[in-house]
């Protein structure tokens, strides 16, 4: 013969079937809020190695690479071939199209220093210089 086990409430959750009093809960302790840094308040990006497309950006980009530097991070993390599934924008820069590319050389899909080239000019034209278009895409999240 099976007995029935009474399922006991969790504890405080009924005083009367428990008998108890009910222990009171740690109130939380507010934590103290800590401020997230913003793009444009992290450090600069570190020297890039000989050779890489970094340092051809910054041989482009001079004294604006670390602006170049961050967008290129947010949209492509510096991936040639990076494509965006919803848009179609393509490459380091993230061109739309992608062939829009092809004015600044042939290569446009496979050459990084191709596409940095085209991305100078881009920003340039668009936003007079690449700090203009970081902080465009700061503030709208696309540049």
């Amino acid at each position: 013969m099976q007995q029935q086990q009474q399922q006991q409430p969790p504890s405080g959750v009924s005083d009367e079937l428990s008998g108890a009093d009910p222990l009171p809960s740690p109130s939380p302790q507010p934590q103290p809020s800590q401020p997230q840094p913003s793009p444009s308040s992290l450090p600069p990006p570190p020297a890039p190695a000989a050779g890489s497309l970094q340092a051809y950006a910054q041989g482009l980009f001079g004294s604006q690479y670390s602006c170049a530097a961050s967008i290129i991070a947010v949209e492509s993390g510096w991936d040639v071939y990076a494509t965006n599934p919803q848009s179609g924008a393509y490459g380091i820069p993230q061109a739309l199209p992608g062939s829009k590319m092809a004015s600044a050389g042939a290569d446009w899909q496979t050459d990084g220093d191709t596409q940095l080239r085209w991305m100078q000019g881009y920003v340039d034209a668009t936003y007079g210089g690449a700090c203009n278009a970081w902080a465009h895409e700061e503030a709208d999240g696309w540049y």
